[in-house]
């Protein structure tokens, strides 16, 4: 995937390839969050996810239009004429993709991207914002995805239609309440059409399985998620950012699907987590109330020596993490993508050691991790695992002791990863060397060098020692 932007904020053009670790730095002020934020805009249209608010435009790979406009006929046709009580039909996505060899990109504007923001004057003072994601041919390419299987089918009278993969513990259906014979074509237009060409479109173009993000607000959200999390069945509430909302939606969520887990291999990270750095666990615990099993609406953090405490009354870097303890355990899946703004968050230096290699722990478990960072040790440490992903297996196993959390799968390969400054004058770029697998961390080693230059000074100062004078 490739992250294109054009004015906006302070950026006047970037080019970011998003690969399994993502890493935006960049002093304040430069838009690093509006860049992860667009970015999670854009790919809830990918995912297929309800985020009304982005309303991504797609542009199509000519032989993927064209397949679409193939199948949709042979489906319409299907489900239109049929006379029997009960008809269906299904396409799976290596189908549908067949002989797709072009990018696929989805675009927002300037109002799209203030939808997405939260920024309602985004269009008034920026009007040729834009962004773009495109899609290389390598991900249609990929047999993981070639197992989605669109299915459609008409029983009494009711259209019904469901996407399903093995990826999923179970198909998601949906109803379309109407008939098939109010579905024929009235004035020339066909609703069903109309219908089966959309669910194409998501068939085909669908690389994420999910999209989350923990916003700077978790802190507060945390505790308040349910004061501030949309309503269901109106419109979200103005002024408030998409990946906000959206977080808190997904504690919301926790919060009345204590039973829902991820994968196993997400759930033993979420452990690690908790082990390893929480000290405890974070859930909603179920009240019992005679034969009645209901979730609790406040979220919770359970100390390993078995004190609970509500998570507002929690250390700082609990409250920073439960939103991470609780994605891991309740809501990753394979080939989803992952945004964290600024994980460091209120975590000692030897604690963000220990975030950044979970993180290159997800990325070679299969997310997309994407973070903004104004930390020095996630970016050194970073050079670390990357260096240590180049030892041979044996020498890899030696080694590993003495890396905060011991495990090998930490070692990430500098393909898996990007790494991009921001500057204050608008530039985006590329500041890891793969061939190395160093990171220019200049941004961050100019402060370092000020600060042991001006003690320098002081000393001098303090014998009396004449300073020089500034440049």
């Amino acid at each position: 995937m490739k992250l294109t932007l054009h004015n906006l904020g302070r950026i006047k053009f970037g080019e970011i390839d998003i690969r399994p670790l993502t890493v935006l730095v960049g002093p304040n002020n430069t838009n690093k969050t509006w860049c992860a934020y667009t970015l999670y805009g854009l790919a809830t249209s990918i995912a297929d996810q309800t985020f009304s608010m982005s309303r991504a435009n797609v542009q199509f790979d000519r032989q993927l239009n064209s397949n679409i406009e193939n199948h949709v006929s042979r489906l319409a046709t299907i489900l239109s004429e049929t006379t029997a009580t009960e008809t269906g039909a299904d396409l799976t996505r290596e189908e549908l993709t067949r002989g797709v060899i072009s990018p696929v990109s989805f675009s927002l504007d300037a109002r799209g991207i203030g939808r997405v923001l939260g920024v309602e004057d985004l269009q008034a003072n920026q009007p040729d914002a834009s962004a773009t994601l495109g899609l290389g041919e390598e991900f249609f390419e990929r047999p993981l995805f070639h197992r989605l299987v669109f299915n459609c089918n008409v029983t009494a009278g009711r259209f019904r239609y469901s996407l399903s993969s093995t990826l999923r513990e179970s198909p998601v259906t949906f109803d379309f309440t109407t008939s098939p014979a109010s579905n024929r074509p009235t004035d020339g237009v066909s609703p069903l059409r109309d219908f089966l060409k959309e669910s194409l479109v998501r068939l085909g173009c669908r690389i994420l399985e999910g999209v989350a993000a923990l916003p700077a607000e978790r802190l507060a959200l945390v505790s308040l998620f349910y004061e501030v999390r949309p309503d269901w069945l109106h419109e979200p509430r103005p002024r408030l950012a998409g990946p906000v909302r959206d977080f808190s939606r997904m504690v919301s969520t926790a919060s009345y699907r204590p039973d829902h887990q991820s994968g196993e291999a997400f759930r033993r990270v979420a452990e690690m987590l908790e082990a390893r750095l929480l000290q405890g666990s974070v859930g909603f615990p179920r009240k019992v109330d005679g034969e009645t099993r209901e979730s609790s609406r406040t979220l919770r953090y359970t100390a390993e020596e078995g004190v609970s405490l509500d998570v507002q009354s929690t250390a700082s870097m609990v409250k920073s993490l439960a939103g991470l303890d609780l994605y891991l355990s309740t809501f990753a899946r394979e080939n989803s993508l992952l945004i964290i703004d600024e994980p460091e968050m209120n975590a000692h230096p030897e604690a963000q050691l220990k975030i950044t290699e979970l993180l290159a722990i997800l990325a070679a478990r299969g997310l997309y991790v994407v973070i903004t960072t104004h930390s020095p040790y996630i970016t050194d440490h970073l050079i670390n695992l990357m260096q240590a992903s180049r030892l041979t297996e044996t020498m890899q196993e030696s080694v590993s002791e003495r890396f905060k959390l011991g495990s090998t799968e930490a070692f990430l390969d500098p393909e898996k990863v990007s790494v991009y400054h921001f500057s204050e004058e608008g530039n985006v770029e590329s500041v890891l060397s793969r061939d190395d697998a160093l990171i220019d961390l200049s941004s961050f080693s100019n402060p370092s060098d000020y600060t042991s230059n001006l003690y320098s000074v002081l000393l001098d100062a303090e014998r009396g020692i004449d300073l020089p004078k500034r440049d």
